[in-house]
């Protein structure tokens, strides 16, 4: 079975706007030619094909679209402009207050209610020809005057997809947030427009998480953590209808060195027969069933997907070699010692000295155990376990107010 089997980014598409499927696959011109009015995506991609051999496409649609839509914002509505003109002298009038907000602009900018939702329609034009900056700052204009309540999701979903596409990492970890919030207390019209909510946020999450600084921790919080009492929306959502994202979940969990391993390890194992995935294959086999063979034997799938993955591939070398610390860990839970030869061939490493870069200086391992080569015999590696008492204190209580977040969501929901 060949890399190309594990690649997830034709599945993932679906769940992504067409603008940002530009920065995961460049051949995909059908998607951006006739979903956006980026013309200069089009034609980038058009160039490419013809310089492949292919046909060039027609881009004939997508620039008359893109033509229409910038001389519509060349000519902005006369409501908008005095909307504008107003917010832009108005900052000592405004409040925290989008009730007050609104009047304070209706009765200033001569405007009926209905005309402050136009700033929400020309923000979604702009998004379309690409001018993120002004997408952005729209939406917060619109979110600071508007009680149009059925509008904040979607305004929030404009701001975290200009924030993507404008390469402004913290602007976008920030939006999640607030998209994440209006998921949660939007009063969607069914339970699966809610599951496709959520499932949009995971997908789009994948674009800032592997990318900024903190952002694997969100990633769990995303993931994995309750949300406002709720146990675990987005996990039961991944295993409703996204099962293959637990890659990106087991691949954070190795890179932030997660406590709860048999957790994950738990859902890799539910949806094994749903998803054939190296990296859940391997967690499931470490933590799962125990089985250092198999585990080892996923080893070598794992590093195929690392590096081909576009969201892993940044991170390729620091996954291989927290999963390889995992599974010592593991290893020197069940053996006490073990030939250097097998260790390294377990390992799908060269040589014993890759093996102690990868420890370190002391040989220690997050699970407290040492590794060190035998006194006796320098071809054998010992596991020895110190005591570390006050760590070990620490993990109980971590795991103590875990069980009681849960606890505590449990009873929330009841009440």
């Amino acid at each position: 079975m060949t890399a190309g089997n594990f690649d997830l980014t034709p599945t993932i598409a679906k769940y992504l706007d067409p603008q940002l499927v530009y920065e995961v696959l460049t051949q995909a011109f059908d998607l951006i030619n006739d979903n956006s009015s980026r013309a200069d995506f089009a034609n980038e991609l058009a160039d490419a094909i013809e310089n492949a051999g292919g046909d060039r496409p027609d881009t004939s649609a997508i620039e008359a679209r893109a033509k229409a839509a910038n001389e519509a914002l060349a000519n902005p509505d006369d409501d908008v402009s005095r909307i504008l003109d107003v917010m832009a002298s108005a900052d000592e009038h405004l409040r925290n207050d989008r009730a007050t907000n609104g009047a304070y602009i209706r009765e200033h900018a001569q405007v009926e209610a209905e005309s402050i939702d136009k700033l929400f329609v020309v923000a979604k034009a702009h998004f379309e020809v690409g001018k993120f900056e002004e997408v952005v700052k729209l939406v917060d204009q619109f979110r600071r005057i508007s009680t149009n309540y059925s509008l904040f999701l979607s305004a929030a979903w404009a701001k975290l997809a200009s924030a993507l596409l404008s390469q402004d990492n913290k602007g976008a970890l920030e939006a999640i947030n607030r998209v994440r919030d209006s998921i949660e207390h939007a009063n969607l019209a069914t339970p699966s427009h809610t599951l496709e909510q959520r499932l949009w946020l995971m997908h789009w999450a994948l674009f800032v998480v592997f990318q900024v600084e903190g952002g694997l921790d969100r990633a769990m919080d995303i993931f994995v953590n309750p949300v406002y009492g709720n146990p675990n929306p987005n996990m039961n959502a991944i295993e409703t209808a996204a099962p293959w994202l637990l890659r990106y979940i087991v691949a954070a969990s190795i890179l932030t060195s997660y406590k709860n391993t048999r957790d994950i390890a738990r859902y890799a194992s539910q949806e094994r027969y749903r998803v054939s995935d190296p990296l859940c294959q391997a967690y499931e086999a470490l933590y799962w069933s125990v089985d250092l063979d198999a585990a080892s034997a996923a080893l070598l799938q794992v590093a195929q997907v690392a590096h081909i993955d576009y969201f892993l591939a940044p991170h390729a070398a620091a996954l291989l070699a927290g999963f390889r610390k995992q599974f010592l860990g593991v290893v020197s839970t069940v053996y006490s010692q073990m030939p250097k030869s097998q260790l390294v061939d377990m390992l799908h490493l060269k040589k014993w000295e890759q093996v102690v870069e990868l420890l370190g200086e002391n040989g220690e391992l997050a699970n407290g155990a040492v590794v060190a080569v035998s006194g006796d015999d320098e071809e054998v590696v010992q596991f020895t376990h110190q005591q570390a008492t006050r760590k070990n204190l620490f993990e109980k209580v971590d795991k103590l107010s875990h069980r009681s977040d849960n606890a505590i969501a449990e009873l929330y929901k009841k009440l």
